[in-house]
């Protein structure tokens, strides 16, 4: 008897909706593509050009991260499972309440909507794709000293156009951990930190002691290179090589760096 040849299921899409992004190969493509464009924009005409990508361009973009993080992401079960090692995690019969969490740069509900109990998290992106996520610009947000428990930036700081704009989201998150307490998770491409002569792995962190944050972990995957930080109060740092200015050139501008504006500069002398 011949044997009966198995259909092919059909794999469903990882996201729904009009104009969804199926396959993870072409989520990589447009991802990829953007970053390429932003990169060449900022070369060739500075900050103004690398933000004024169309609005279709960055719907896409957002469309194929979303689809790229269904498949790929591993971020919600290293930061919970982080939490609990640095015994951040409330334990049973605790009176403490809820942690409270802001994610910076959300693509997708998985902190918002499907966080733990003893967690609470507030989603905020410049381009919101979902009802849950506040559309909001973190730069215009308030900041309240002490006020979150945890913070995240997964694949957000390198997107920020000018390298004094990267240091002060880092002055601002850090302001707003709580003393002692509170907890930063950065994630950036490792390319970033790896070949670059403005920014290497030892720099990136002497920009975040420079913030009052104390690197507790970091870890690489293949493209990935992840950072786990917890405040301990003032600024502790003033490195010579922080307020180094480089020409700009399209060479520099091509390269991943920290800088920080000559007001926080002085403040993190003092």
């Amino acid at each position: 008897m011949k044997k009966k040849k198995k259909k092919k299921k059909l794999k469903r899409p990882i996201l729904h909706g009009v104009g969804v992004v199926k396959s993870l190969k072409v989520a990589k493509r447009i991802t990829a593509e953007f970053h390429r464009k932003s990169e060449a924009a900022l070369e060739q005409a500075g900050e103004g050009a690398a933000r004024a990508a169309s609005e279709t361009e960055r719907d896409m973009y957002q469309k194929a991260s979303q689809a790229a993080l269904q498949r790929t992401s591993h971020v919600r079960k290293f930061v919970y499972s982080t939490l609990t090692t640095l015994n951040k995690r409330p334990g049973k019969g605790e009176e403490r309440k809820v942690l409270n969490g802001l994610e910076v740069g959300a693509v997708t509900t998985e902190f918002c909507c499907q966080s733990p109990s003893w967690i609470r998290f507030r989603s905020i992106d410049l381009n919101s794709q979902h009802p849950k996520i506040e559309k909001r610009d973190f730069f215009a947000l308030k900041v309240c000293e002490d006020e979150f428990d945890v913070v995240l930036n997964s694949m957000v700081l390198n997107c920020v156009a000018e390298p004094e704009d990267r240091g002060e989201m880092l002055l601002r998150m850090a302001k707003m951990l709580r003393k002692e307490t509170g907890v930063l998770f950065i994630t950036i491409p490792r390319r970033c930190v790896e070949n670059n002569p403005f920014c290497s792995v030892d720099i990136f962190n002497e920009c975040l002691r420079a913030c009052g944050l104390s690197v507790v972990l970091t870890k690489f995957s293949p493209k990935i290179a992840f950072w786990v930080c917890e405040k301990k109060g003032k600024n502790v740092a003033n490195a010579p090589k922080l307020n180094r200015r480089e020409k700009k050139t399209k060479k520099t501008n091509s390269y991943f760096s920290v800088r920080f504006h000559r007001s926080e500069r002085r403040r993190i002398a003092e």
